[in-house]
């Protein structure tokens, strides 16, 4: 939806929680540090999902923490709520940072609805209800930090390079947990991958394919390794 027209019935209303594009351009965004089990967000607003359930803080999911790690953010978007929405599509949004509240207006292509704090971590992000870009990089960094680096979308599996050895991660007992397994709900996993591309050769009597894709050093050899 970014960059896009956007529906008007979509569009953020008053007392929305939002993701709003930071005030700097992105190759100025302040670096921050978070340590393991520190709050991504210390000033996170609450959420009007999250007060139904009584939820506050930080990590819906209540994720593993037996791998996490520190993490250091760019911050180029900031949460925030609200304040007034107006009619032509511009909004001032009050965002609470080290230095207090801050009042920013910005245009609908810098403001997106923040999904709740009951899905962050989520091991499939075709279940966030806001799909947007800066929803899908906290998705992935809430489980980057604890440890989980893949994470589906839908039937796609994104990974992202710990640039550290995560043990168990791979081996003969982790490959035992997929080998033959129903793989619907199985945690996210380059194994499942291979494990689904196996049991559809052997079903279909077709040959499959997998296409790894990314960057250079996103991982793709290891990935393509683990799958062989």
């Amino acid at each position: 939806r970014m960059g896009e027209e956007r529906d008007l019935e979509l569009l953020p209303k008053a007392r929305s929680v939002v993701w709003i594009r930071s005030a700097e351009a992105a190759g100025a965004c302040p670096v921050v540090h978070r340590q393991a089990k520190a709050p991504l967000h210390p000033a996170r607003p609450a959420h009007p999902a999250d007060a139904v359930l009584g939820l506050a803080g930080d990590g819906g999911q209540a994720l593993s923490e037996e791998h996490a790690v520190d993490v250091e953010l760019r911050l180029e978007w900031d949460l925030g709520v609200v304040k007034e929405a107006a009619s032509d599509g511009v909004f001032v949004v009050e965002v609470h940072g080290g230095a207090g509240a801050e009042a920013r207006t910005a245009g609908a292509e810098d403001v997106c609805l923040a999904n709740p704090l009951r899905l962050d971590g989520v091991p499939d992000m075709a279940g966030l209800s806001e799909l947007s870009l800066p929803c899908l990089l906290h998705n992935l960094v809430v489980r980057f930090r604890a440890g989980h680096i893949y994470t589906l979308t839908g039937p796609m599996l994104v990974a992202v390079n710990p640039f550290r050895a995560i043990p168990n991660l791979y081996g003969s007992e982790a490959m035992a947990k997929y080998r033959g397994a129903d793989l619907a709900g199985a945690p996210p996993h380059v194994y499942a991958v291979a494990e689904a591309a196996r049991q559809a050769l052997l079903r279909e009597n077709a040959d499959q394919s997998i296409v790894i894709s990314g960057e250079s050093g996103a991982g793709k050899t290891e990935a393509a390794k683990q799958i062989m």
